[in-house]
């Protein structure tokens, strides 16, 4: 005879040999972070944006297979509501969110909900318990799709200044940038972003010293990179292009 574990989400519980087999199947799971080579530059689109220090991205070629993974998952959980779920902080997990599921994991819990992180695009959001099951194995075949980075070249010192003008910048729909990954740490990517190959490190330093005291500027008014005769980035001949790393005021 099994003996039955107590304590898990809805009606359903699980047995001893279910809960083992729970455990260990997490302990070999290849569901972890996206990997990107160091070094390497890629298409991506920003699907969360938290601010130059916080922000998430999907590769490009990865959208097409996100998309197909998202329509599984929404078939199978909208046809199957007893998936078992231990409602616990880190637990895996596939959650109703504005009409469709998504793999997430828990980051907090409540007595009527959870806080979830969607893992494939960065936001988080609060979602009820009943709109909660277990993520089976099928659907960690795959890894988590959302990247997260930080932006390279920004002073401390002015991150909040940066923050409106970043936050402008890569939240409209469907852009696009070029990403050079420059390091990796345990809170993600190190990275430097490109319109172009225009460093948009360079065009945030435009709007933010064009017009003194500006926090925000919509997409479609703030300067090109060639426009300004008062920047501080010097016009340079073909040869002698040069590309700035960092900057912390007009002078440095």
């Amino acid at each position: 005879a099994w003996f039955v574990v107590k304590g898990w989400a809805s009606s359903t519980d699980l047995t001893v040999r279910e809960a083992v087999e729970d455990l260990n199947a997490a302990k070999t799971s290849p569901f972890q972070m996206y990997q990107v080579e160091i070094g390497s530059s890629r298409s991506v689109s920003p699907c969360h944006v938290e601010g130059p220090d916080e922000f998430y991205v999907q590769l490009l070629d990865s959208q097409q297979p996100i998309e197909d993974l998202c329509e599984k998952i929404y078939e199978y959980y909208s046809n199957n509501s007893s998936d078992k779920v231990k409602l616990n902080v880190d637990n895996y997990v596939a959650a109703l969110w504005e009409e469709g599921w998504f793999r997430g994991r828990i980051v907090s819990v409540a007595r009527t909900g959870c806080e979830i992180y969607f893992v494939d695009y960065g936001n988080t959001a609060v979602v009820e318990n009943i709109d909660i099951r277990g993520l089976t194995k099928q659907f960690k075949q795959q890894p988590m799709y959302a990247i997260r980075c930080k932006l390279d070249g920004i002073d401390p010192n002015l991150m909040e200044q940066m923050a409106n003008i970043f936050n402008d910048l890569v939240n409209p729909e469907e852009v696009v940038f070029h990403a050079t990954f420059i390091k990796q740490d345990k809170a993600g990517y190190l990275v430097s972003l490109y319109e172009g190959t225009v460093p948009l490190i360079q065009k945030m330093f435009q709007i933010m010293y064009s017009s003194p005291g500006a926090g925000t500027v919509s997409r479609s008014t703030r300067p090109s990179h060639e426009s300004s005769a008062h920047h501080p980035f010097v016009s340079l001949p073909k040869k002698d292009l040069a590309q700035i790393s960092h900057a912390r005021d007009p002078t440095l």
